[in-house]
């Protein structure tokens, strides 16, 4: 034997709702006690809803290594302030249990248009703040990051606690570009 353990945990069913400032959601949880497992975020493009993590079994598949997941119904149009806001509502406790997120900085994965609010808080926020909410971004074919010029998005580099991991997907429009930023 290696030493690894090959025994899977499974997560706990999907949980659908409101928040209390009644943002749609889907959650679910995991007791894994992976040190390295993260808490995601998963918003949607345009053209889709919270569900569209559901096909495939997506959603669980992501909950089954991670301790906590989230797919929020978040407006596309929402700037940095509303991201703020829902990641710290999701944070809070409601009644008598935790809602959702522990305090520990998020992934947050944010396909296509969904991007914007991680992109105006970059171009308009104080993104000193961004590791206290985010410590990964995965951006997918977010065409507001495409958009950005180097100096916009060269203070990302100062900060330490804060990574990206830009995907550009093939269905969409921009599918095949690519930037070597």
């Amino acid at each position: 034997m290696d030493g690894s353990s090959s025994a899977t945990t499974r997560p706990s069913e999907i949980v659908e709702g409101a928040t209390s400032s009644d943002m749609a959601y889907l959650w679910c949880s995991n007791q894994n006690n992976n040190q390295d497992a993260k808490q995601i975020v998963l918003l949607h493009g345009s053209s889709f809803t919270k569900e569209t993590w559901q096909s495939d079994d997506m959603l669980l598949q992501f909950c089954a290594g991670s301790k906590s997941v989230i797919a929020l119904d978040f407006p596309v149009s929402t700037n940095y302030v509303g991201l703020m806001q829902v990641l710290d509502e999701v944070k809070t406790s409601s009644n008598d249990r935790q809602l959702f997120l522990s305090e520990e900085p998020v992934t947050l994965v944010t396909p296509s248009a969904s991007g914007y609010s991680v992109v105006s808080w970059i171009m308009n926020g104080d993104i000193t703040q961004l590791p206290d909410y985010i410590s990964e971004w995965v951006p997918v074919a977010t065409g507001s990051l495409v958009s950005a010029s180097d100096e916009q998005i060269a203070p990302l580099a100062t900060l330490s606690d804060f990574r990206i991991l830009a995907i550009n997907g093939n269905e969409d429009r921009a599918g095949g570009k690519y930037s070597t930023r």
